[in-house]
């Protein structure tokens, strides 16, 4: 079963890709979850591909 962590992240993900959804929203739900778990290296990949792929590459750096 997914874990809450793992949930949030996938929210996230289809908010910065959805029409509808933004990338600070997705950014601000990734910037919680590392919050509370800043050691997940996975967690900190997906909020760097998703600035890079909305073309904020100085809020990826």
């Amino acid at each position: 079963m997914a874990s809450d962590v793992d949930i949030i992240c996938r929210w996230a993900q289809l908010e910065a890709r959805s029409e509808c959804g933004s990338v600070d929203r997705a950014q601000a739900l990734l910037e919680g979850v590392l919050a509370s778990c800043p050691r997940r290296t996975d967690i900190w990949s997906s909020l760097t591909d998703t600035l890079v792929k909305a073309g904020r590459i100085e809020d990826a750096r």
